[in-house]
């Protein structure tokens, strides 16, 4: 038993140290850009001529989520509230102002309002890349 509890302190610290030093190594575009499609540096990968899978992903990310990041709306009505109440979608208390914004636009897109289905898949798969890019900026510089 004691050897467990010597090994997760030793492991504990390994893990806050490696991530200490992650915050100071700059992240390869495709990577940022994955988790800020949005952010004005990410501009060139989304428009620009590079095929490869990096950039494909930097490209469906911004599809799914940053081009809804693009035109902030104010956060989320009561209306918004509802919508994700009635369709049982919990609302991640880990969101920031600019993705409940964003939220805002899925769930008011009107390429999305003749279709529940999809509506319903888009406002998830935007869930769950704000959450995974709410974590990944709290462990790294994101530009805005």
């Amino acid at each position: 038993m004691r050897k467990c509890a010597a090994g997760l302190g030793v492991a504990a610290i390994a893990i806050s140290g490696s991530i200490a030093r992650a915050q100071d190594i700059k992240p390869d575009p495709h990577t940022a850009c994955y988790f800020r499609p949005q952010a004005p540096a990410c501009e060139t990968l989304i428009r620009g001529q590079d095929d490869s899978p990096a950039a494909e992903g930097v490209k469906a990310s911004y599809q799914a989520y940053g081009r809804y990041l693009k035109n902030p709306s104010g956060g989320l009505t009561i209306q918004d509230r509802t919508y994700l109440k009635d369709n049982d979608i919990a609302l991640p208390e880990m969101l920031g102002p600019a993705n409940q914004s964003g939220l805002h636009a899925v769930i008011n897109d009107p390429a999305l309002a003749g279709d529940p289905d999809t509506r319903r898949h888009a406002v998830n798969n935007f869930l769950r890349h704000a959450v995974a890019a709410e974590l990944y900026c709290g462990f790294n510089i994101c530009e805005a």
